[in-house]
């Protein structure tokens, strides 16, 4: 916690009067005035204010809580809140807090202390609703204000923050506290334009300040897909942070989508030393692999991210192995047996380590590296192929369990010579401004009515029965898939996949399964930094030519992208037709 300056809190009127002398002359002074008036509430509170001044806190404690005993104030609360804090003993402030609650409550100081005393013990949530009360009854120091928008911050109550920073900003109270919290919580609730306008009509200089860059870059990106502002934002940061790991990770995504792609994949390595990178930092108690290791030693890779990013990471395995051919990979739980079978030289299991400790159950390897940096080995052993604008080949690997293929075949009944196109319109995950880059199925109404396609919905996280349920009106132009769970039956996901002609997907999970299944795939899309700068419209993938990536600042108010769709899969099925 900050700390808590209440030097200038005049704990009784005696103290102000004597604090200037000697302890001995002091107390002197003190027993006369007790012999005048008495041994009472004010006399045990000097006299713990004189100790506390002399720096002897035992006895200051004892006459403090002496005090306290005859009756509350401020004052006393005041007095025990810094001797408490002091002596980091901040928690025996709480009787007292109850105990003084029903006298005190109208009073913001006492909820201000409650607010401190939760934060100095990391109890974030209790900080900052105290804090909110004294805010609400009249408080307004710069302690208040900015423990409370950190706590909010930091509890991810993102609209409070916003509100109190913008109140704040409101009153002219513009802070570089104030203005980083409303800039963050506007970045967190989706509020890009209204980022992008504070900066434009403020006069206080945020571009002096590292998070601010990169929490314009970040709006810049986000609402015009503007990534040369974005790169140009991101380097300013650097520059004034340079140890700055989350703004190096910002940096690292804009670099790869901007076709940067020595420095992105570079800083793209620092993203475990981000404290909030989406994955967990497993522990070991063996190195780091690196290029200099022995050709046969026992190498684990761990999963990471995502199951897209897994199935995209993937396409580096191949390659790995064959230069270290001694490899056990920890998977995505859902793909076991689909690893399994691609790859049957590599002992493939599910990840195998303590959920509290991180640490692995088996020992049985010599060097550890997560899948991402496999994937980022690759891009540098390619990199003059990927920087010359070559695209790579020959890098699907998923393959099908035959039965469960032969199942999907037959039940699919590709007799009537239509084309089988999967359809995957948004993901199960919408949080955090992603449904921006997804769009609804009754946008897409104009092309599933159409009689020469027949549709099969890969929308995972519904059944058959679902879609019929929420989508009656649309259902009756997908095929009956029944009750497969797309959501966790992956390899049954796959199998039904492997007997289409076509896949047409938002930015989720079929994307990348199919891709790798090595279908005709268009997905749609902002621009993506694992399209390592290739952007537009129906742009093959550097990795997996099959892939045509569609690029839209916003699949979900774009008004050409479906119609444009719909032309594509003109010339699809005329071209199916022929053959």
């Amino acid at each position: 916690m900050e700390d808590l300056d209440l030097s200038n809190i005049e704990i009784s009127s005696i103290e102000g009067k004597i604090k200037n002398n000697s302890l001995y002359k002091q107390l002197r002074d003190l027993d006369k005035f007790e012999r005048k008036n008495g041994r009472g509430f004010d006399a045990f509170l000097a006299r713990g204010a004189l100790y506390y001044n002399a720096k002897e806190f035992d006895k200051s404690k004892y006459y403090f809580e002496k005090a306290a005993t005859i009756k509350y104030d401020i004052n006393v609360i005041s007095a025990l809140m810094k001797l408490y804090s002091k002596t980091d003993c901040i928690s025996e402030i709480f009787p007292h807090l109850e105990k003084s609650k029903g006298a005190l409550e109208s009073n913001y100081t006492y909820w201000q202390f409650a607010g401190f005393a939760h934060a100095e013990l990391q109890q974030t949530e209790e900080a900052a609703d105290n804090l909110l009360k004294a805010r609400k009854l009249g408080s307004s120091s710069d302690l208040t204000v900015n423990l409370l928008l950190k706590s909010l911050g930091k509890l991810k109550r993102h609209e409070e923050q916003n509100l109190v920073a913008k109140e704040e900003l409101d009153k002219n109270n513009i802070t570089k506290t104030t203005v980083e919290n409303y800039v963050a919580s506007c970045t967190h609730l989706k509020k890009f334009e209204e980022i992008l306008s504070f900066f434009e009509s403020t006069d206080f200089n945020w571009q002096s300040h590292a998070i601010l860059l990169a929490f314009a870059a970040i709006a810049n990106q986000s609402l015009y897909d503007d990534i040369d502002e974005g790169l140009r934002l991101n380097k300013k940061a650097l520059e004034l942070e340079p140890d700055n790991i989350e703004i190096k990770w910002n940096l690292s995504l804009t670099q790869l989508r901007h076709g940067d792609l020595r420095e992105g994949i570079e800083n793209y390595k620092v993203r475990f030393d981000w404290k909030d990178f989406p994955s967990p930092r497993r522990q070991f108690d063996v190195p780091r692999w690196h290029q200099g290791v022995r050709k046969y030693s026992r190498i684990l890779i761990w999963s990471e991210q995502g199951l897209a990013d897994e199935i995209l990471f993937s396409t580096a395995l191949k390659a790995f192995s064959e230069e270290f051919p001694n490899l056990i990979f920890e998977t995505h739980y859902k793909a076991i047996e689909v690893m399994e079978r691609s790859f049957p030289a590599i002992h493939c299991r599910k990840g195998m380590f303590d959920v509290n400790s991180l640490k692995p159950y088996y020992n049985d390897f010599e060097y550890h590296i997560p899948i991402g940096d496999v994937f980022l080995w690759f891009l540098e052993k390619n990199i003059e192929k990927l920087d010359s604008g070559q695209t790579l080949k020959s890098l699907d690997y998923i393959q099908v369990d035959e039965l469960r293929k032969k199942y999907w075949e037959f039940k699919l009944n590709k007799e009537n010579g239509k084309p089988k196109v999967g359809f995957c319109w948004s993901s199960s995950i919408l949080s955090q401004g992603r449904d921006t880059h997804h769009t609804q199925l009754d946008d897409w109404k104009n092309v599933l009515r159409r009689d020469d396609v027949d549709f099969v919905s890969l929308q995972y996280n519904i059944d058959y029965e679902g879609l019929t349920e929420n989508h009656s009106n649309l259902s009756k132009y997908f095929l009956n898939t029944g009750f497969l769970d797309q959501m966790d039956d992956v390899e049954g996901s796959i199998a039904l996949m492997s007997n289409l002609d076509l896949v047409i997907t938002s930015p989720s999970a079929p994307y990348a399964l199919a891709g790798a299944l090595g279908l005709e795939t268009w997905f749609y899309s902002a621009s993506s930094h694992f399209m390592l700068g290739r952007n537009g419209k129906f742009i093959e993938h550097p990795l997996l030519p099959n892939m045509k990536n569609y690029v839209t600042k916003s699949a979900h108010t774009d008004s050409k992208m479906i119609e444009e769709f719909n032309e594509r899969l003109d010339g699809f099925v005329q071209n199916f037709e022929k053959k």
